[in-house]
C-alpha cells in the first residue's frame, strides 16, 4: 500500500526511491529559480535557500546549494523559474540556465519538457 503524500512536501523534497514493506514512495527535487530583482537572486533547494547579490553568479551559487545539501545535478528532477517581469539581463540568464539545463537533462522546466521549438520565454513589461 502506498503511503499518501503531501503535494507540498512533495515539491520540497528529494528525488529518491525507497523500498519499506514493499512500498516504493518517490520523491522529486525541484530547483527553484528567482532572477526578477537584479538586487536579490533567490534560489530553492529541498528546504535549503540561497539570495545572492548578482545574477552572473548564479551557476556558482547553484552548486554552491547543491553541495551544501549533500546532492548533485543528476539529483534534479525539475525547474522552476519565475520568468517575469523583472530585471531585463537577470531574467536572460536565468531563464537560459533553465533551458539549457533542462533540455541538457531532459528535466521539465516550468512543467515543460524543454527542446529547439519549446522552450521557457522571460515576460518583460
Amino acid at each position: 500500500m502506498l503511503k499518501k503524500i503531501n503535494a507540498d512536501y512533495l515539491f520540497a523534497s528529494w528525488r529518491k526511491v525507497r523500498y519499506s514493506n514493499n512500498e516504493v514512495i518517490i520523491f522529486f527535487m525541484i530547483l527553484f529559480i528567482d532572477t526578477t530583482n537584479n538586487q536579490k537572486i533567490s534560489l530553492k533547494l529541498g528546504e535549503r535557500a540561497s539570495i545572492i547579490n548578482k545574477s552572473e553568479d548564479l551557476l556558482g551559487a547553484i552548486d554552491a546549494l547543491l553541495n551544501k545539501s549533500g546532492y548533485t545535478i543528476d539529483d534534479i528532477s525539475g525547474i522552476e523559474i519565475n520568468t517575469g517581469p523583472g530585471s531585463f539581463t537577470g531574467l536572460r540568464i536565468g531563464i537560459t540556465i533553465a533551458n539549457v539545463w533542462g533540455w541538457f537533462k531532459k528535466i521539465k522546466v516550468n512543467g515543460r519538457l524543454i527542446s529547439a521549438q519549446d522552450f521557457i520565454l522571460p515576460r518583460y513589461e
